[in-house]
This record gives C-alpha cells, sequence and structure tokens, in this order.
C-alpha cells in the first residue's frame, strides 16, 4: 500500500495534537509526505530510508548530524497487513518520548487501517455509482452481457426483483442547499438501516432499489425515513414508487415508472407517496411541458390570473370529489346552494364550457391537475 499524502497528513496531525510532539510520516522510499513544519515535507530522512532497507524495528537517532534529512528523536516502521508500507518519526530526546513510542506506533497503524478501509469503500461506492448510471441511462452499447453480470462482483445483484423508489422533498423555495442536506441524511440512514439496497444520487433526488417488495412494507419505509429526519417547517418527504418488481435493464422501466409517481406526489398536497400503480392521468402529466400546460389553462380560463384560475379550481375539485352533487358541494364548501349554482354558471359563461356538462368535466380536471404543477 502507497500511503497517500493526505492520509499521512491526517495521521500527523491527530498523533501530534494527541501527544503535543512533532510527528513526521515517511513513505516506503523515506520521504517525508507530512509533517507539522510544512519545510520537511518533500524532503529525504534517511532514518526512515535505513529502516524501510534493514526492516529495522526501531533507529534512535542521536544527533542532527547522524542521518542526513533526520532530527534527534526515535524512527518506527509502520506496517500494513505484514509490509513495512513507511514510517514513523518521533521528535526528541529518549527520555522525553519513550513513553509515547509504542502508543504512536499502534495508533498510526490503525489509523492507516482505518484509512485504507474508508478509501477501499469509498472507491467501491464510486464504481458501484458509474454502473447504476450506466445501467439506468447507458446506451445499448454499453450494455452487454458482461457488463450485466459484472453487476455481481461490485455487490449489486440486478437478477434480483426490485421495487424502485424516487425520494425527494418539497421545500420553501430556496432552500436548495438544505434538500442537499436531507437527501444525505436520508441516504445515510437507508444504508445503515436495510440490506440488499441499490441507490442512486441525482441532483434533486435519490433512487432506490429494494428487494423489499410488498406495498405495506414499502409504506413503512417511507414513513420511518421521514420521521428520521430533522424536517423543519415547510419540508416534507416525497416519494414515488414504481409498479414492479423489475430486474435487469427492467430498472431503467421501474425507476422511470417511480419519478413519474414522484412528480405526482409533489402535486397532491398531503400525500407523501404516490404508487404508480394507482396512477391514472398522473402517467401522462409529467411528461407535458410547463409551456404547453400554461397554454392549456389559458385556453380553457380565457385570460384569467393564476389567483383567479386557483380559486376556480378549488371550486371545482370539491364539486367533482362529490360526484357533482349540488347538495353535497354546497355543504362542504359552506355556502347554499343557490350561490353554488350562480357560480358554476358564471364560469360556464367566463369560459364558454359548462362544468356541469359531462363532456366538460375532463376539460376542468385536466386543469386542475395543470394548477397543482405550476
Amino acid at each position: 500500500m502507497r500511503i497517500s499524502p493526505s492520509i499521512a497528513q491526517a495521521i500527523v496531525k491527530e498523533i501530534s495534537d494527541a501527544v503535543n510532539k512533532n510527528v513526521n510520516l515517511m513513505d516506503d522510499t523515506g520521504r517525508i509526505i507530512a509533517s507539522p513544519n510544512p519545510e520537511r515535507v518533500g524532503t529525504e530522512h534517511m532514518g526512515a530510508r535505513k529502516i524501510v532497507e534493514e526492516k529495522l524495528e526501531c533507529l534512535t537517532v542521536c544527533t542532527d548530524q547522524e542521518y542526513s534529512g533526520s532530527l534527534v528523536g526515535i524512527n518506527l516502521p509502520l506496517y500494513f497487513r505484514g509490509d513495512i508500507v513507511g514510517g514513523i518519526g518521533i521528535t526528541g530526546e529518549w527520555d522525553q518520548i519513550a513513553q509515547y513510542v509504542q502508543l504512536i506506533k499502534k495508533a498510526s497503524e490503525a489509523l492507516l487501517k482505518d484509512a485504507y478501509i474508508q478509501e477501499t469503500s469509498n472507491a467501491l461506492r464510486m464504481r458501484q455509482r458509474n454502473y447504476l448510471h450506466t445501467l439506468l441511462f447507458g446506451t445499448a452499447a454499453q450494455l452487454s452481457e458482461d457488463f450485466l453480470s459484472l453487476g455481481a462482483t461490485l455487490g449489486l445483484d440486478i437478477q434480483l426483483p426490485y421495487r424502485c423508489l424516487c425520494i425527494s422533498f418539497a421545500a420553501p423555495e430556496g432552500r436548495s442547499a438544505e434538500i442537499q442536506t436531507l437527501l444525505d441524511r436520508a441516504e445515510e440512514y437507508l444504508e445503515r438501516t436495510y440490506s440488499g439496497l441499490m441507490l442512486y444520487r441525482e441532483s434533486t433526488q435519490l433512487s432506490l432499489f429494494t428487494t423489499i417488495l410488498d406495498e405495506n412494507h414499502l409504506r413503512t419505509l417511507v414513513s420511518r425515513l421521514s420521521g428520521s429526519l430533522p424536517l423543519q417547517p415547510g419540508f416534507s418527504l416525497k416519494a414515488g414508487v414504481d409498479m414492479g418488481p423489475h430486474h435487469g435493464l427492467q430498472l431503467r422501466t421501474g425507476r422511470v415508472q417511480a419519478e413519474k409517481s414522484l412528480h405526482i406526489a409533489f402535486m397532491e398536497q398531503g400525500e407523501p407517496l404516490i404508487f404508480y400503480g394507482d396512477m391514472t392521468s398522473g402517467i401522462y402529466l409529467g411528461e407535458i411541458s410547463a409551456a404547453s400546460k400554461k397554454e392549456y389553462l389559458a385556453r380553457i380560463f380565457k385570460g384569467m390570473s393564476l389567483a383567479e384560475m386557483q380559486e376556480w379550481a378549488q371550486l371545482l375539485a370539491t364539486f367533482y370529489a362529490c360526484d357533482s352533487s349540488l347538495n353535497k358541494t354546497a355543504d362542504k364548501l359552506f355556502i347554499h346552494k343557490n350561490t353554488l349554482q350562480y357560480q358554476l354558471r358564471k364560469l360556464a359563461s367566463l369560459t364558454g364550457y359548462d362544468p356541469r356538462s359531462i363532456t366538460n368535466a375532463g376539460l376542468y380536471q385536466t386543469a386542475i391537475q395543470f394548477l397543482k404543477a405550476i
């Protein structure tokens, strides 16, 4: 193992702060790669080179002139998996530093091992992320049989059946940094709590592939995740689930379905979780551009302001939720039946579309959905 300068500097800082002594770390060529004194970094330490070449267990330097680039102190080898990978030197007279020698050696080797494990884990995570990116978005030429079988070597068995969840957060405008923090926390919680997950982080959402297939268990997962997060007022977790299970290249379909469901979850107030199998018009609403939605609304509502459209949409949503019953709608809105009839006739006069007509009900219900997405 070749010790990186960043790892070496982290080890030197932690050890130096703990024992209040100058500690230098050298690589397997005897070059100083980390030191409290920046001027020594990059210089040769002949004492450390002697330790590496002769496999010494300890080298005491009695004078600053005894070994080129070495100061008075004690130098020890650093082992990793049975091999000397460098050396560590503690500056000072023997009687001042003897009590720290073995402690520093053991602590340095432990920190080196931890750093290696972290680096290895980070490298694997990056390879897994790149693999999932290619699986979900790569071209047909990239998706060979060899590529599909490669997943198992990375700990990703894509031939298992998975459900896909796309997770994000509704938040006040201008709070994107806090959304990123919540996504970090969500990712940490999921990895810590559930096994057999595949996670793909995107700019504003997290795509989660899980072998949990039951819908009630998926609801529990989303509920527990939401409860584990420090959601401030105005923030809420939103999730969409595919109509899986899916496996292999079908995982692409799962992600698309889950993302469409997530878009509808954002449109539905009070609905944190939407299943693709429960969607109707929502299947295509997410594919219509914002400009097209605005043009449609302008044609239906004949140039009304957004506030006016939303006011009418609230009345109509209640009207259609009550199966167009005047009595039920009036009761829900706490108005007189005659007032409701007047308002419906007024809307018909303004738009040219009578909301009481079965033919026009579909036009208005689509408009209601479009307004939720703006």
